[in-house]
């Protein structure tokens, strides 16, 4: 799924489904790719719960009726990854909002490295946006 285009925009693709006797099986792992202009990042693997989604997937269905309001979709550890869709106060857009972060280590030093902002896109992605979500809980 991709939010936005061009020089600023979020690419979310499932990487794994687990299933059967998995105690994670009420996960969904992604990986996020992140660019805003010359700002940019990666994480290959991140746990998003499946109720998680589904909450998120009905708040696009209410932000595509009432064009108000917001949405948010929080990985299963909230400081790894944070999207929000929300109204905007000065136009019909929507803004996005992204929080993407992950720790670096070296030998015992950890460092925190994050990439957060967001942009503007047009009240016609929501659709998309709603099919890819959707697509997200779909056991492969």
């Amino acid at each position: 799924m991709q939010i936005g285009m061009d020089e600023e925009f979020i690419v979310i693709d499932k990487t794994e489904c687990l299933s059967g006797n998995s105690p994670h099986v009420d996960e969904v792992d992604v990986s996020v790719r992140v660019k805003l202009k010359e700002f940019t990042g990666n994480y290959l693997s991140i746990s998003i719960l499946h109720a998680e989604i589904e909450r998120f997937i009905d708040g696009l269905k209410k932000l595509g009726e009432s064009g108000r309001g917001k949405t948010v979709l929080n990985s299963f550890n909230p400081k790894e990854f944070s999207l929000t869709i929300r109204s905007s106060v000065f136009s019909d857009n929507f803004m996005v909002d992204i929080v993407l972060s992950r720790y670096q280590y070296t030998g015992p030093v950890e460092w925190e490295t994050s990439i957060s902002g967001g942009f503007e896109v047009a009240p016609d992605c929501l659709p998309a946006l709603f099919s890819a979500s959707k697509k997200l809980l779909r056991i492969q």
